[in-house]
């Protein structure tokens, strides 16, 4: 058979082959030369362990050859006994792992002629140190107490252990981590394991017998191994930007959640604080920047991948994509986090990489351990109430003083008046009206039938103004906040099998009174090797939440509303008993009861009593794999994976619950009925449930091979390939039953309620009540993908890496041009210090790396198709109907992100300074951007197209600093910090409309973007201080001053803010250590960012909530000179929106959101270990944390705390404007931990 070389290489040019023919001929002669036997047998040689193993010592021979060719020449009596050596993955230089794998049977070796030969210590040396000998015994273990098995224990002559003439006899420890050795007087004991620093101690005394020693992990980042969830790469061969967040470094955290034990631990990741959820901050992971338009989901208990991008990044865990809750993931099953932040490190992750990704790996058995070491720890969190002075609340005084100005000025809007505005049936709502305390006295005030006179009204109003609701809210409504949390781990195995338990129970009391949280955390990994080529791995993890969600809220003292609580109100009498805050007009109550009604009024101590929201949350998680060894250098690995997250939410509204009274009384068809007045119903009279089920399931199947081999000692090749499907279903069912009796579990109705004209109303003229129903079916999105990468590294001098991953999608349909992206990355390294030439002693590390790739972007839920959805009970006609969910854009693609990045990797003078410096350059294009549809054209709302993009440039440094480590005192210091420069640059552009709305487009609805600003800018009137009547003012595209009487500004005349979220942020964490004492500390800072307090609360205007700043409000001329609060409105015309809007939408206070915060404080005592083991226990760890302990410096002086939990509740109808910006003021309050850890 012939082979036609010209036609195979058609599409070379000449350029091309000259090329490949030159690199063919620089390989093969690098690769022969590197085999001169010239070179010699160099003792600096590294030897490349692949996975972690437990090996003899002929093992070890075989091992050096097959990655140097040298023979080995020895007496297999002489090395028979000789004890197993357990080796880390990684790399270790060749004549340390003989010294150490010869050691203990009193042996060294010389080499000659490609030849190494093992023979006996000279007996001079030995006869030395063998007078005067006695015997001591001890323990090995790690940090934790557990023993380690298989650790090499010698004794010196002098303290340079590596140095083979001076090591004089050796031992191993047993499966319990026991040894026992002959020593002298006045030599060195040293113990060592392979991945831990190696201990050294004189013996000064024949009286000390026993030796229990501690080794500690290695910390050196040249043996780190970065994980990517596909492959693993040692640090010094690593092309990617990345960082490991250690077991220590989460462990030192006391929070049961994991993310709130992740600030300031890494470069480049942002923690966001979004929402209050029950006085506990919750927050967005944002690494590098934001790179995406679509929102993001506040549901952080919640699934957040069905219909968002989820512009945080992707959880990886244990090798697979993780669905459920961040927070569902036991913080002490967690080995290592590795984040990965370039294109090199992520791209084998697809069109879920954009956003970087989280590496979390778990905890597994120990492999040098037979006998199970059992951990315990127990932490009891206790917490300090929300301090309410923080909201910065107008005074009682203040904000009736508001309220009788608005009464006085508009009697359309006068609750008090309207309840004896008309007998007129369709007015009835009006008689009805539930009052406040401040509106009972002017209904008083307003009553026909005998009112009360104006002095005696204004009195009474004066004593109100005396009352403080605060006092009653922290005492009634609110808790210090307590947590339990208590762990049980289990670990154990041999070098066949290994094992991890753990199960933690977190119960938690939550600061608003009310608001519990239960979780339960199972998880079970197991290694199992069957023989010397298959191994299995079989994991499983079970989180079992519950959380009720029964608390009032301070939401309710920054809302308006029935359920509202003003700062005058009182919630108990001089008694301590509960008393109403809303009540009907006493002249109508027993005519309304009479009727048929319920009470309607509202007592809040009372109705937080009978709140009854549950949300449940399992989580499964099972993953199983199995590996095959076909060769020393090529395995096969098949991994399956299954993940099922099912919330269930029933929300039991008693009939005796405010909210549902109102609805029983609402809703009603008619009050007339055979003369009678007397009350038909329309609702089943009873009480509400509303019920809630999701489901969303998982499933993986990867298949891959993996190649690693070494050639002539210098050339390591690695590469991957391999193919996974995955399969996503989701279903939804949520419906409300009205007429639901508690006791019996039955309910009468549970459709949609419609109602039109009718001869008698009271409460809701026309209206409709719907039950919400809705039932999703499953809904399946499945993706087929192929992968690959390939690295090489010279010499571990230069290093390349090339990856690859293609996704078909069916999100897609059938669009194979658009299901089929292609997203790689390429990276390479240089290690500088290995070269010859360079030789500074104080540098031992430093490596320049470099990537560029594509990463992608998809959010679930989105279609190409037209979309029909089927529905019930129209409102016109009470009629199913069918409607257009989803317009659907044929021409839909995924969103795309090309990194470049440029890092530097160092390590100082021995180590002591070791650290990262990292430029990137991040652009996303194809953006999904919302788009208004002509409503002419039939179909309402918007559609998305792929026109958007942002740029995100930054540059992260990380440094580690041991600044004592060789005395009894130890200080190690962590620093990062990080900056993200964000721009937008193209949005789909709709209509800008008025200032007004361009600015509410852009900061409460998202619908617009600044152009060449931060995602976060937003537009503001530009301020112009009060006139001399005490009317706001702003600039206009002139820069001339107007006010709200004038035609609105151009949009030109709009200025941009600073972004809401800080470019700027680090951590700084140190660390000291003496004896049996530990102390650390840690600090974040955040800067270049901007926040604004509501200035909503600080114009005078309507029966709102408002901030104390009003008691500065102007009252006469003059004042405008010392004041911004606008004048209280003194007609119609000065109560309009556009007054308003000057002062509430202009850039007046915003201020600096730069601090610096004292995160934790930790102090930690580990007893004795001599002591404790005489009562069987191996460790005993005491652990005393105060966290959120306040701010160190801040750059606002309006005393405001930039990180104030931000509220998201949906009664923030007046407040929740502009999300990114308002900041009410709530203090994170300082909680306390005590903990223990026992180990046996």
């Amino acid at each position: 058979m012939k082979f036609n070389l010209k036609k195979a290489t058609f599409f070379l040019d000449k350029w091309l082959l000259k090329t490949i023919m030159r690199t063919f001929v620089f390989l093969f002669c690098t690769i022969v030369f590197s085999l001169n036997p010239k070179t010699g047998f160099s003792q600096n040689e590294k030897i490349t362990i692949d996975v972690d193993k437990t090996i003899s010592l002929e093992e070890v021979f075989k091992l050096i050859n097959a990655q140097t060719d040298y023979l080995f020449v020895y007496d297999v009596e002489m090395v028979k006994d000789a004890p197993s050596i357990a080796l880390k993955r990684g790399k270790i230089k060749s004549n340390l792992l003989l010294k150490r794998a010869l050691n203990p049977i009193g042996c060294t070796y010389e080499f000659a002629n490609n030849t190494v030969v093992v023979k006996r210590k000279d007996t001079r040396v030995l006869d030395a140190y063998q007078k005067n000998t006695f015997t001591v015994t001890g323990t090995v273990s790690d940090a934790l107490g557990n023993p380690i098995a298989g650790a090499s224990v010698y004794v010196s002559s002098d303290s340079n252990s590596s140095d083979s003439d001076f090591l004089i006899r050796g031992t191993q420890t047993d499966f319990d981590g026991r040894f026992k050795i002959e020593v002298s007087k006045g030599l060195i004991l040293h113990a060592s394991f392979i991945g831990f620093e190696e201990f050294s101690q004189k013996i000064t005394s024949e009286q000390q017998k026993e030796y229990n020693i501690t080794l500690k992990e290695n910390i050196n980042k040249l043996d780190e191994v970065v994980l990517t969830g596909y492959t693993s790469t040692n640090q010094e061969q690593s092309t990617a930007a990345s960082s490991k967040i250690t077991k220590k470094d989460i462990n030192r955290q006391k929070a049961i959640n994991l993310i709130d034990r992740l600030e300031g631990l890494s470069p480049g990741l942002n923690l966001n604080s979004v929402t209050n959820g029950g006085g506990q901050r919750q927050f967005e992971l944002v690494l590098r920047g934001i790179s995406t338009f679509d929102i993001a989901d506040s549901r952080s208990g919640q699934i957040q991948s069905q219909n968002s991008l989820n512009r945080q990044p992707l959880i990886v865990l244990d090798g697979f994509p993780y669905e459920g809750p961040l927070n569902d993931i036991d913080p002490q099953t967690i080995e290592t986090i590795d984040v990965l932040r370039d294109a090199a490190a992520t791209t084998l992750w697809g069109i879920r990489a954009s956003n970087g990704v989280l590496v979390i790996t778990t905890k597994r058995g120990f492999k040098y351990a037979v006998k199970p070491t059992i951990t315990f720890s127990s932490n009891i969190t206790i917490g300090t109430k929300q301090d309410l002075s923080g909201l910065g609340l107008a005074n009682a005084e203040e904000t009736i003083k508001i309220y009788n100005n608005e009464y006085e000025l508009n009697s359309f809007f006068n609750t008090a008046t309207n309840v004896f505005s008309s007998p007129n049936p369709f007015n009835r709502n009006r008689t009805f009206a539930l009052l406040d305390p401040f509106e009972q006295i002017w209904a008083d005030f307003y009553n026909p039938n005998g009112g009360i006179s104006e002095a005696e009204r204004d009195a009474r109003l004066a004593q109100l103004g005396e009352r403080n609701v605060l006092d009653d809210f922290e005492k009634y409504l609110l808790s210090p906040g307590f947590i339990r949390e208590n762990s049980l781990s289990i670990r154990g195995g041999s070098t066949d099998a290994s094992y991890s338990f753990t199960a933690t129970h977190v119960d938690e009391d939550r600061p608003d009174l009310g608001d519990e949280f239960r979780r339960l955390n199972l998880s079970l990994t197991t290694d199992i090797k069957l023989n010397r080529k298959v191994s299995v791995v079989i994991d499983a993890s079970i989180t079992n939440s519950e959380t009720n969600d029964n608390g009032i809220g301070v939401a309710s003292l920054l809302s308006s509303g029935g359920s509202s609580i003003k700062i005058y109100d009182q919630l108990v009498d001089s008694s301590g008993n509960t008393i109403n805050t809303r009540n009907l007009y006493p002249q109508f109550q027993d005519e309304f009861i009479a009727l048929g009604f319920d009470d309607p009024s509202y007592n809040p101590v009372l109705d937080q009593s009978i709140r009854d929201n549950e949300t449940k949350s399992f989580n499964l998680r099972l993953a199983a794999g199995i590996n095959y060894k076909v060769t020393d250098w090529l395995t096969a690995d098949l991994k399956y994976q299954y993940n099922s997250v099912t919330d269930k939410i029933n929300n039991n509204k008693d009939v005796s619950l405010f909210e549902t009274r109102i609805n029983n009384n609402n809703y009603v068809l008619s009050a007339i009925e055979n003369g009678n007045n007397t009350v038909t119903r329309a609702l089943p009279y009873g009480g509400t449930l509303e019920n809630s089920v999701t489901n969303n399931i998982n499933s993986i199947i990867r298949g891959s091979l993996k190649f690693h081999k070494t050639f002539a000692e210098k050339h390591s090749v690695a590469a991957l390939a391999g193919m996974e499907v995955s399969e996503n279903t989701f279903d939804l069912s949520r419906r409300t039953y009205y007429g639901y009796n508690d006791r019996t579990g039955l309910s009468a109705i549970s459709s949609d309620l419609v109602f039109g004209p009718t001869d008698f109303y009271y409460l809701r003229p026309f209206s409709t009540i719907s039950n919400n129903n809705a039932f999703q079916p499953e809904v399946k999105s499945r993706a087929i993908s192929s992968f690959g990468n390939v690295s090489y590294s010279y010499d571990s001098k230069y290093n390349i890496s090339l990856s690859g991953k293609i996704d078909q999608t069916t999100a897609f349909g059938i669009n194979k041009r658009l299901s089929k992206p292609l997203l790689w990355a390429a990276g390479g390294s240089w290690n500088i210090t290995n070269e010859q030439f360079f030789k500074v002693n104080w540098v031992n590390n430093l490596k320049l790396r470099g990537s560029y790739g594509v990463n992608g972007n998809l959010r679930r839920g989105l279609s190409t198709a037209v979309i029909i959805a089927f529905r019930n009970n129209n409102f016109i006609n009470n009629q199913n109907y069918a409607n257009i969910s989803s317009s659907g854009n044929p021409n839909l693609t995924f969103e795309e992100t090309i990194t470049k990045n440029i890092g530097l990797d160092f390590g100082l003078f021995d180590s002591r300074i070791q650290g990262t410096l990292d430029v990137y350059d991040r652009l996303s294009e194809n953006l999904l951007s919302p788009f208004n549809i002509n409503p002419t054209f039939g179909q309402s709302g918007a559609i998305f197209r792929n026109e958007g993009s942002i740029s995100n440039k930054g540059v992260e440094l990380s440094l580690n600093l041991d600044i004592l480590r060789d005395t009894p005192l130890k200080w190690n210091a962590n620093f990062n910090i990080s900056y993200n420069k964000n721009k937008v640059l193209s949005f789909v552009s709709n209509d800008e409309g008025n200032p007004t709305d361009l600015i509410e487009d852009v900061g409460r609805f998202g619908t617009q973007q600044i152009i060449g600003e931060d995602i976060s800018a937003e537009y503001r009137y530009q301020w112009a201080g009060l006139d001399d009547q005490g009317n706001p003012q702003v600039l206009n595209e002139n820069g001339d001053v107007i006010g709200y009487q004038e035609d609105y500004p151009s949009i030109d005349a709009l200025v941009k803010t600073k972004p809401f979220i800080a470019p700027g942020f680090g951590g700084f964490r140190n660390t000291f250590e003496y004896k049996n004492f530990s102390l650390s500390f840690l600090a974040s800072f955040k800067f270049g960012h901007v926040f604004q307090e509501s200035l909503l609360q600080k114009y005078p205007n309507k029966t709102g909530i408002f901030h104390k700043d009003v008691a500065n409000a102007w009252e006469a001329p003059g004042d405008e000179l010392t004041t911004n609060i606008p004048a209280l409105p003194r007609d119609f015309d000065e109560r309009g929106f556009k007054r308003e809007e000057f002062f509430t939408l202009s850039n007046y206070n915003i201020q600096d959101a730069a601090f610096v915060r004292l995160r934790d404080i930790t102090l930690g005592y580990s007893l004795n270990s001599d002591v404790i083991k005489r009562v069987g226990l191996n460790a005993v760890n005491f652990t005393l944390q105060a966290r959120n302990l306040g701010l160190i410096w801040k750059a606002n002086d309006v005393d405001v705390d930039p990180e104030s939990i931000p509220f998201s509740t949906s009664e923030f109808s007046d407040t929740d404007d502009f999300q990114g910006a308002f900041r009410p003021g709530i203090q994170i309050p300082v909680t306390v931990v005590l903990g223990v850890n026992l180990n046996f």
